[in-house]
């Protein structure tokens, strides 16, 4: 077995392995779908909301009791505030949440560096109330903080996960009066953030095929991209091919690449209003021939065209899709003087059908 032929078999032993991968598709949330989850402050703005009992969504104290279970505090529920970039002296708290026996500050993390003061915020939260009141301090974030250097002024690390976890256990006792619009809501956000610390946390099993396989998949990425080289070779070879024959005085000017996997032919104006047009596109499957009117009104035209004589027969294969005509294929390695000669009989064939159609038509 020569090298290529061992090369290529290699690739293809590497897509057998990667095909019996599970693929597991997540599904999209609305707020991905919007992008807002990478937005820490948009995030913040719905913990906001959720935490105050006073707001819309029906679901009363569900967030603070969350939170109490998660810290170990027994005390009133009672929310006096919930205040968003809280100031202090030297930034700005994301959440403070201050109730009749209780003060709840909470950083939220979603993907930043945890960079902030967090002594300063502690010192911002002894000023506020009665110094009595439990003081519940959280970073909440995707992962926890392993790292207890990173941790002052009594805050603790809290993960999403942990926060969802009671929220959901807790959730069957507050439904049955809460919004059934803000509970969706919620659902989503509880998705969206679980779904992004999963994209964070964990290697999936497609990701460690990737690292297992680097060699032979840069290998692989090469060759396919010396090989895309090739087919534009051949684009522009072809497209040279086309200018030097004499069915281009057929067109408005020489054949010309439209893109590294396309060149294009436009017929002088038809009756000096439409715009006829191939386009010659080679991909890996192979060649394909689209005709085409640029406008409506060519368009329609294109369509009188194709009915005459001339067109009619070698139309009967075309696949009509998104108002062009596919006319034609070739495999990649048919030889280019074959195609050439195709394009010529293209060429001659729709110039015949325009005069055909021309000539019907009343003075």
């Amino acid at each position: 077995m020569n090298a290529e032929k061992s090369r290529a078999e290699e690739f293809l032993d590497l897509f057998r392995k990667f095909e019996a991968l599970p693929h597991a598709k997540q599904n999209l949330t609305f707020m991905e779908v919007s992008g807002y989850p990478h937005y820490e402050n948009v995030c913040s703005n719905i913990l906001g909301f959720y935490l105050d009992p006073s707001q819309q969504h029906g679901l009363k104290d569900l967030f603070i009791s969350a939170i109490f279970q998660i810290t170990k505090n027994t005390c009133s529920t009672n929310v006096q505030s919930v205040t968003r970039e809280f100031g202090t002296a030297g930034g700005r708290l994301d959440l403070l949440i201050e109730g009749d026996e209780f003060i709840i500050a909470i950083e939220n993390k979603i993907f930043h560096w945890l960079a902030n003061d967090l002594n300063d915020y502690e010192k911002a939260v002894n000023l506020q109330g009665n110094r009595s009141k439990q003081q519940i301090k959280i970073v909440l974030g995707l992962s926890e903080i392993q790292d207890p250097k990173l941790l002052h002024g009594g805050f603790v690390s809290c993960t999403y996960a942990q926060l969802w976890k009671e929220i959901t256990g807790l959730l069957g006792s507050y439904i049955a009066k809460a919004s059934p619009k803000w509970v969706t809501y919620l659902l989503d956000f509880i998705e969206t953030t679980t779904n992004l610390a999963g994209a964070n946390m964990e290697l999936k099993e497609t990701d460690r095929f990737f690292i297992e396989h680097e060699d032979v998949i840069s290998a692989l990425i090469m060759e396919r991209t010396e090989f895309l080289g090739r087919l534009t070779q051949k684009v522009a070879t072809l497209c040279n091919l086309m200018q030097e024959v004499p069915e281009k005085d057929l067109l408005a000017t020489e054949p010309y690449p439209f893109s590294t996997d396309r060149f294009v032919m436009d017929f002088k104006y038809f009756q000096n209003v439409h715009t006829i047009a191939f386009d010659l596109c080679l991909k890996p499957s192979g060649w394909s021939l689209e005709l085409f009117g640029r406008g409506k009104p060519a368009y329609y035209h294109l369509l009188n065209l194709v009915k005459q004589p001339s067109l009619e027969e070698r139309m009967r294969d075309a696949v009509l899709k998104e108002k062009r005509f596919y006319v034609q294929k070739w495999s990649v390695d048919t030889d280019l003087s074959l195609i050439r000669d195709e394009l010529c009989k293209w060429l001659t064939a729709v110039n015949e059908a325009n005069r055909t159609f021309v000539n019907q038509q009343p003075n």
